[in-house]
């Protein structure tokens, strides 16, 4: 397969997530998985040796990021943070993470250094809901 056409689909899941989880909806209904489940895969076809390179580590980093997500606020949480959670979680997925993924869509497509510019976006957002989290939670703020 070719590099261009790598990207291209790639950019098209990055679209359709991000505009799912700017409009709310958590769930892609056509593989019934959870929208970023759902890009997890997408994603993990790209870390393979046909990808070129800067897309590679693009998939990596995505991939990595949405492990991390899940990790940190995804799951069950004490109920007096709980519906704190679901409020953090929400506003980062719906004003940060939708998008940034659509802003990196574009820059895949484009190819230019600027490339990194939504991955920023997307890592420091993702970093500030975690604070947040943190202090709803009783931690050090």
């Amino acid at each position: 397969m070719m590099y261009a056409s790598d990207r291209e689909e790639l950019a098209n899941r990055l679209r359709e997530c991000g505009g799912g989880l700017q409009r709310g909806e958590s769930v892609d209904l056509t593989q019934k998985k959870a929208q970023l489940r759902a890009l997890q895969g997408e994603v993990r076809i790209v870390l393979a040796p046909r990808s070129d390179a800067q897309l590679r580590a693009i998939a990596f980093m995505l991939y990595a990021w949405i492990d991390h997500y899940y990790f940190n606020l995804s799951g069950t949480f004490p109920s007096q943070i709980s519906k704190r959670v679901g409020e953090i979680r929400s506003q980062f997925l719906m004003q940060s993470a939708g998008p940034a993924l659509i802003e990196l869509a574009d820059a895949l497509i484009d190819v230019d250094a600027s490339i990194f510019s939504p991955l920023a976006k997307l890592f420091t957002a993702y970093l500030d809901a975690l604070d947040e989290l943190g202090r709803a939670a009783g931690g050090p703020s």
